[in-house]
């Protein structure tokens, strides 16, 4: 399942960042020590970050 909201600040951090270029934007995934998935995009020329996670 895919939450586009807010995601929820993972108690105990982050674990194993990836980072990738789209080639019109970035993407960084990260898992969090909760088990989810977290990534964060932002498109070329912005400077808005979008969070996501997934359960």
């Amino acid at each position: 399942m895919t939450n586009t909201g807010q995601p929820p600040r993972p108690t105990g951090g982050y674990s194993g960042p990836s980072s990738a270029w789209t080639g019109c934007s970035v993407v960084i995934a990260s898992s969090a020590y909760n088990g989810r998935l977290y990534y964060w995009w932002q498109r070329a020329h912005t400077t808005a970050w979008h969070p996501h996670f997934v359960d």
